[in-house]
């Protein structure tokens, strides 16, 4: 059997009803020869059924015996792909039809200085709320990772599958930021080609849950924490910052806003720069802080 030139892996859970729009999409490509791996990762919901019902022979299913996560998902997706690129697509996401053309055609350009391509975004927040996101354009794309989850590679990337393989799969013990994990070992010896072009639609929504969150920080320090401190002094500040970061905006989802703030501020310290990140993040629901934090003061 012919191998397909891209195969797209999406993994999902309990997510019938959306995911038909996701498959949808990568079908729709104007680049054809594609294959779509969907990955179910044993959801509870009559997922299966609405697979049958999407007749198309590029299209094939994989059920994991248990449920594992979005890592173990990709990784099982990724195992069984046949595609010279794979391309990642989240299950409540979608792509424009010219995404892969887009980025097949920039990587022809730039094979001699990359294996990554990543595309920029529209976020739709729903209620008719859309913001579009370009992945920034950094020549030092090392230190942009390191300062946070710039770029959606769970729905914008686009990469060759040996240099995949060479650096590795994702982290299974991650059911959070894997895709920053993952990023942050690419970057270790690859560069990654930014298209500035919103050619993905990321759905937002937030399921994480602060447990996971802040067993992936945990377990992100401990892996990448003692190389990037080899790698200087302002690069392990950035990192500090940014995985405080990420436990302060978990931390003001949840609604416990003492350890937002207490998380925040040792961001700052480590790098002050990461308050312009944050605005990015969260934007207007800032300005709710002070008053939700009197409330808190009031009921106790």
């Amino acid at each position: 059997m012919r191998s397909p030139l891209v195969s797209v892996v999406i993994p999902v859970h309990d997510r019938a009803l959306i995911v038909p729009r996701a498959i949808g999409s990568a079908l729709g490509q104007t680049v054809t020869d594609v294959e779509v791996i969907v990955v179910d990762d044993h959801s509870a919901d009559d997922l299966a059924s609405t697979l049958d019902n999407l007749a198309d022979p590029r299209l094939r299913t994989i059920r994991q015996p248990d449920r594992r996560g979005a890592a173990a998902a990709r990784n099982a997706g990724i195992r069984a792909a046949r595609g010279r690129y794979i391309a990642f697509l989240d299950s409540d996401d979608e792509w424009l039809p010219e995404k892969l053309h887009c980025q097949l055609e920039a990587l022809d350009r730039h094979r001699d200085k990359t294996r990554l391509v990543v595309t920029g975004c529209h976020l739709d927040r729903g209620a008719g709320r859309r913001e579009q996101r370009a992945p920034p354009t950094s020549a030092d794309q090392r230190a942009v990772i390191l300062s946070g989850q710039a770029f959606s590679l769970g729905s914008t990337g686009l990469i060759d599958r040996t240099t995949f393989l060479q650096v590795g799969c994702f982290d299974e013990s991650l059911h959070r930021l894997e895709d920053w994990d993952w990023l942050l070992r690419y970057s270790q010896t690859h560069d990654l080609l930014p298209v500035p072009q919103p050619l993905a639609i990321i759905h937002v929504t937030d399921r994480a849950i602060g447990p996971e969150v802040k067993a992936a920080i945990q377990r992100l320090r401990q892996k990448h924490g003692p190389g990037i401190a080899g790698e200087g002094r302002a690069r392990a500040r950035r990192f500090k910052s940014a995985t405080a970061l990420e436990l302060a905006l978990r931390a003001y989802l949840d609604g416990r806003y003492p350890a937002f703030v207490r998380h925040l501020v040792a961001a700052v310290i480590a790098d002050p720069r990461v308050l312009k990140r944050l605005s990015s993040r969260i934007g207007g629901r800032l300005s709710a802080l002070p008053h939700r934090l009197a409330g808190r003061h009031r009921r106790a």
